[in-house]
């Protein structure tokens, strides 16, 4: 049987994982959007300087009306607030690997130790929202090897006798 502090190493890294490439996928919506925004009003701003107004009136209405509309898209979305979260997330994960890390290599494991970090684990836990499933699935395939958390339908990696002994039940 491996130990807690392995598994909770190994859940650790694979949501920093998740939590990083969910906050890379929301970073590029969010420049999506801010070149969707940015690209008409620069046009509007050069063909305003040219062309007569009456001949721009219809054109303006209809270009800031979308503009609003991609602007409160992107309010109710949150998409900038699901970025930075999601970044914090893998930034604290990350660090409580390696702490989990440094006390298996100084082999200064504790039950007390182990409890704090699946407490750490919980917390942080806790804070994740929804990830898209397409990231969920391309990161429990990166990471088959490991051990990966019951969101994943996680349990025993592939190569673990726990598995082989299920399989040939």
């Amino acid at each position: 049987m491996t130990p807690l502090e392995y598994k909770y190493k190994d859940f650790a890294h694979v949501m920093a994982i998740l939590c990083n490439r969910t906050a890379n996928y929301y970073s590029f919506i969010k420049q999506i959007f801010i070149i969707i925004l940015v690209l008409p009003s620069s046009v509007m701003a050069v063909l305003n300087s040219g062309i007569s107004e009456t001949h721009m009136r219809i054109p303006n209405i209809i270009i800031n009306a979308c503009t609003a509309l991609l602007i409160s898209l992107n309010n109710s979305l949150k998409i900038s607030e699901k970025a930075d979260k999601n970044n914090q997330l893998s930034l604290k994960f990350a660090k409580l690997e390696h702490e989990i890390e440094q006390c298996i290599s100084m082999n200064t494991i504790t039950p007390d130790k182990i409890n704090g970090f699946i407490n750490s684990y919980d917390i942080l836990l806790e804070q994740c929202d929804n990830f898209p499933q397409w990231i969920k699935d391309n990161v429990k395939k990166l990471n088959n090897n490991r051990y990966l958390p019951h969101m994943f339908n996680g349990g025993s990696p592939p190569d673990s006798p726990t598995v082989n002994a299920n399989l040939t039940v």
